[in-house]
Order: C-alpha cells, then structure tokens, then sequence
C-alpha cells in the first residue's frame, strides 16, 4: 500500500535545508536513529519536516511526531497506530497490548520512517524507542529508521550513537541573507541604500540564527523609517538577555523588539496567549474576547501577531506559538501586574491551568467557578496571590489544588469543603497561613493534604478527623503547631504521618494510637516533645518511626 500520510506543513520560505536533509539520509544509510541536535529557534522543525517531505516516499508507512514533549504520550501512541498500522482508537480508549505489538511488527515487517519532533525528555524517548523497537526479536535487519530532535544530546546520548548526531548549524551569509530579505522586503518596489546597509548589519548581528531573521524581518517588512531601522539594530546590539543563557541571547532579544513595539492591546493579547492560550481554536478565542458587539478586536490582533510570525495556526486549527516566544512572554508576563480576564471561565473544555510562578498575580477571577471541566489547578510560588475566591468552591471536577509557595496566603474559603473530587491538596510553603476552615473535613475524597512549611498554622481543626480517605498528611516545618486534636486518631486510612520539625509540638493525643493504618511516623526535629503516649504501642501496622533530629 502507498505510503499517503499527511505531509507536515513547511514555512511560507525555507533556505538551506536540502543539503542538510541528504546529510541525514546518509546518516541513515548506516545507522536505525538519527540525533538532530541545536539550539531553540535554530530551525530543527522545520529541517526535519523538510527531511520527511523529501525522503518519506521511499519508505512503505511514516510518521511524524510533532513537538513530542508537549502532548499527552497515549495521544502519541495513538498516532503511530494511526500512521503505521491504519488504525483508529476513540478518545477515551487505550493501547492494548495487541496494538502496541502490531507497532513494533510494522516496524520489523515493513519499511518504516518515524521523526520524533522535540523529545524534551529522556523517558519519552524511551518509551518511544520502547514501543518501536522489539529488544527480543533475534536476526532483524531493521529497515525502518528513526531520526530524533532534540536541544539537550545529554537526553540521546545513551541510545543514539556518536557517529549517528548531527549538530544543526547556523545559516551561512548568503542563507541568512535569503532568509531575511525574503521576509523584509517582500512586494517592496524600492528600498532606498541606507536601509539595505542597515540591513547588512542586522543580518550580521542576528549570527545566523532562523528565528532571529524571521522575526526581525516580518516586524521590519513595510517601515520606510530608517530611525525604525537603527532603532532595531541598536538594540539588538546593545540588547541584555532576558533570561541569561548565552547561546539564545542573540533570539531573546530580536524577539523582545517585536514585542516592544506592539500596541499596548496586542501586547496584552501576546501574552495571554503565551501563558493560557496556544492550542486553542479561533472559536475558543472569539468567544473569550467577546466585547458585547463583536470580537473584531480580538481578530485584528491575531491577525497582527501572525503577520510578525509571532503566531500561526497549526494544521488542526490550534493557535501555535514557538516555544521560545512563550518562554519570552511569560517571563515578560512575570514582569507586570497578571490579571486574568473574567471571559477565562468561558473555557468549557479546560482541563488544566498551570499558573506556577505567576508571582504578580494577586487575585483569581471569580469566573474561574465556570471551569466545569477543570481537574488541575496549578498555583506554585504565585506569591502575591492573598486569597482564593469563593467560586473556587463550584470546581466540580477539580482533582488537584496545588498552592504551594503561595507566601501571602493567609486563608482558605470555606466553600473549599465543596470540593468533592478533590484527591491533592498542596500548601507546602504558605507560611501566613493562619488556619484552616472547619469544611475542609468535608473533602471526602482527599488523599493528600500537605502543609510543609505552614509556620503560621497553630493548630488543626477538629473536623480533620472526618477525612475518611485522607492517606498522608504532611506537617513537616509547621515550627508553631503546638497540639494535634484529638479525631486525628478517625482517620483509619492514614498511612503517613510527617511531623517532623514541628518545634513547638509538646504532646501526642493519646487517640494516636488508634491509626490502624498507619506504617510512617516522623518526628524528628519535634523539639519540645517530651514523651510518647503509652498509646503508641497500639499502631499494630506502623513499620517506620523516626524520632531523630
């Protein structure tokens, strides 16, 4: 059967890729796995899209993995049977284990091309390598071939050979040259000496990297300005790194010029998207920045952002943003007061919010109660954020509430206990927190419930001995909790107790001893603990104690 899968799509205008795709099919001449290895923004994509454009018909069944990293790996697993065996599995169903051999017989029977875009991590890889490659079949001579993408060789190293990597290079003069030109100057008709001199100098400056003459051409393209020019140039010279690491200086800072020179409109619209919104569809994004007339707004600045190749729509009609433009907005994003609009609790389908070190977001919109769907909230280190709005309490799906580091946290709406899914609590680090509400023993499905760190806390709530499925509890650093109450000793599915560091526990409740369940007690740091109650001798199941400093 023909090989017929969809081809990737390339940029608009690409220069050159060709060479370096035959150098990678010699590579595969000799060798199963290919290493393509380089820096962010330094066009690996983009060269392994061209290399399976070009050589994907020699091959009887081929796939690619787009940017790996970012997706959920049963997704991916679900592709390759898609593309090698034919196969389709709904949603919600999972690989068996005649799936997963029918992947690694195609391997073996046919000829087969597999690129794996951004791995990101050494287990991915592995459990791709695992899935594609049968270690127990004996006398195979492997035809089908796998080149791998990756900035960190330190993650391929153990399973892709010396003589199997390939360094990408930066483009040559002339290619960067092509490259910038192409998109500066475009359908010009004139373009006076003073702005081609300068542009010399801004190619040079850009040190051959793809993204930098990208960007930098697209924002550039149509300004007669020459002051434009110079102020670009300028500033690309004398530019600092916003993040410090040396090989993306030159990016970091081509890229913070296009966004400087933004409306203050479309810069809001950059990072919003850079930190909530890539993936979604134009549908998603209409209805989020609907404005009670129309969302034309909303439209004009997509439609800016994608004409200076800060955005694109993929295949499947996401919003895709380059990886290190999203690393840029949101360390711009953790330069200015965060606000999230209210319009985010419009997103119905939203599963998980990661909002970690947001350290200038201070409140949360009441709206976010609308997240039906919603079944992680991450929090980490926001650490002006003081309160959590009483709609928190309407996330009927919610499964993980993460607030760990969240410093200036000083309490918990009681409309938490309405939280009935809600299996991980993590407060490890909110050392203002004061106290906790009476509904949290309402939580009936917590498991975990973590206050490392809470120097404030003085004592529990005696409605803590109603968390019926409560499996750990972790109070370590809790340096002024001075007693434990008494219905600690109802939570009969406890397994770990960590009281470690709690400097001012004076006592044990004598009811301590009725944790059946119970197989860790830590209290070593206890400092103030004089004795153990008599009690203790009953814990029939604990298998650890720890009493040392």
């Amino acid at each position: 059967k023909q090989n017929t899968q969809p081809m990737p799509p390339l940029p608009c205008y690409v220069v050159g890729l060709e060479d370096k795709a035959n150098k990678i099919n010699c590579l595969f001449q000799k060798e199963s796995i290919v290493a393509l290895i380089g820096m962010g923004g330094i066009g690996k994509t983009t060269l392994s899209k061209k290399m399976y454009h070009l050589f994907h018909n020699q091959y009887d069944k081929s796939s690619f993995l787009e940017d790996v990293k970012s997706k959920d790996f049963n997704n991916v697993k679900k592709q390759l049977l898609h593309d090698l065996c034919d196969k389709v599995l709904h949603k919600d169903e999972d690989l068996n284990k005649e799936n997963l051999d029918q992947i690694k017989q195609c391997m073996i029977s046919k000829k087969v091309l597999v690129v794996v875009d951004d791995v990101g991590k050494t287990e991915n890889l592995e459990a791709l390598l695992q899935l594609l490659i049968d270690k127990d079949a004996t006398n195979v001579d492997y035809k089908s071939k796998i080149l791998v993408n990756c900035r960190n060789w330190q993650i391929l190293k153990d399973h892709v050979k010396e003589s199997a990597k390939m360094d990408m290079a930066l483009l040559e003069e002339e290619q960067a040259r092509e490259l910038f030109m192409f998109h500066a100057f475009k359908h010009a008709n004139h373009v006076t000496n003073d702005v081609k001199n300068i542009s010399m100098e801004i190619i040079k400056a850009c040190e051959g990297l793809p993204l930098s003459l990208v960007i930098l051409g697209c924002y550039l393209h149509g300004i007669s300005n020459l002051e434009v020019w110079k102020d670009a140039l300028h500033t690309l010279k004398n530019g600092k790194n916003i993040t410090g690491g040396f090989d993306n200086e030159v990016l970091w800072t081509t890229l913070r010029i296009s966004y400087d020179h933004l409306n203050k409109e479309h810069q809001s619209l950059f990072l919003d998207i850079a930190c909530f919104f890539v993936g979604f569809k134009e549908s998603t994004l209409r209805r989020v920045y609907w404005n009670g007339d129309n969302s034309g707004g909303c439209m004009i600045g997509l439609q800016n952002l994608k004409d200076r190749s800060l955005i694109k729509w993929s295949e499947d009609g996401g919003l895709y943003m380059h990886e290190q433009l999203q690393d840029m907005g949101r360390n711009i994003a953790m330069e200015v007061t965060m606000k999230l609009p209210t319009s985010i609790g419009q997103l119905n389908a939203l599963q998980n919010l990661h909002l970690d070190n947001c350290s200038t977001l201070q409140e949360l919109p009441t709206s976010i109660g609308q997240l039906n769907a919603l079944e992680n909230l991450h929090l980490h280190v926001c650490s002006s954020l003081q309160e959590l709005p009483t709609s928190i309490g309407e996330l009927n799906a919610l499964q993980n509430l993460y607030l760990g580091g969240c410093w200036s946290l000083q309490e918990l709406p009681t409309s938490i206990g309405e939280l009935n899914a809600l299996q991980n609590l993590y407060l490890g680090g909110c050392w203002s927190l004061q106290e906790l509400p009476t509904s949290i023993g309402e939580l009936n499905a917590l498991q975990n419930l973590h206050l490392g760190g809470c120097s404030s806390l003085q004592e529990l709530p005696t409605s803590i001995g109603e968390l019926n499925a409560l499996q750990n509890l972790y109070l370590g650093g809790c340096s002024n909790l001075q007693e434990l109450p008494t219905s600690i000793g109802q939570l009969n599915a406890l397994q770990n107790l960590y009281l470690g560091g709690c400097s001012s526990l004076q006592e044990l409740p004598t009811s301590i001893g009725e944790l059946n369940a119970l197989q860790n007690l830590h209290l070593g740091g206890c400092s103030s603990l004089q004795e153990l109650p008599t009690s203790i001798g009953e814990l029939n199941a604990l298998q650890n104690l720890y009493l040392g400093g």
